[in-house]
């Protein structure tokens, strides 16, 4: 599990993902980059994230970002993996994707599993969008989101959220204008006193 296409980033590795080796990726440093104390931390396979967020009683948002080209494979490698881990009694999962390919083959593959559909822009029709690859939930970004789209979203009765927002005050003044869900970078962005040391 990474989010990067490339290792640079959030790892002592370098170069893209996919031409390395879980053996290989497994051994790599993916904490100093973050803070001392982190150091050595593995990446963690797909399956124990699950796991984790299993064992914590967490809800789990799996997002589907394939490389370019590889939207079915995507799907086809994580659906399975995912099925037969996650409880059926267990309403706490949806999957997101930008990409369209892979939300059409996750439904194909597993046909009751919540779906959101991630849009760089607010579209002008949002219920349309939704039902055209039988989503329950929009992700949009807030880059392009201004108070005009706030007011379309919230009046279309969708259930949408917005990322990736890492301001207390933006967080509130979204979820106050019809947001369900923020995506943050910072788990507990909604305690942190007047903003904390985020802007």
């Amino acid at each position: 599990m990474i989010h990067d296409d490339l290792l640079d980033r959030t790892t002592n590795g370098r170069g893209a993902v996919v031409l390395h080796e879980l053996e290989a990726i497994r051994k790599l440093d993916a904490g100093s980059w973050f803070a001392p104390e982190f150091a050595d931390l593995q990446i963690p396979t797909f399956e124990e994230i699950v796991a984790c967020a299993l064992r914590l009683n967490l809800g789990l948002q799996v997002e589907l970002k394939p490389t370019i080209g590889d939207d079915i494979e995507t799907a086809e490698v994580v659906m399975p993996i995912l099925k037969s881990l996650w409880p059926a009694d267990n309403d706490r999962l949806f999957v997101s994707s930008f990409s369209v390919r892979s939300l059409t083959a996750t439904r194909r593959l597993w046909n009751d599993v919540p779906l959101a559909i991630a849009s760089v822009v607010a579209p002008a029709d949002p219920v349309a969008l939704l039902a055209e690859y039988d989503c329950r939930i929009l992700h949009v970004l807030d880059d392009m989101l201004d108070d005009h789209h706030l007011v379309r979203l919230k009046s279309s009765g969708v259930e949408f959220a917005v990322a990736t927002i890492n301001s207390p005050k933006r967080a509130r003044y979204l979820l106050e204008h019809g947001a369900q869900s923020i995506l943050s970078d910072y788990p507990d962005l909604l305690n942190l006193p007047n903003g904390g040391c985020l802007q």
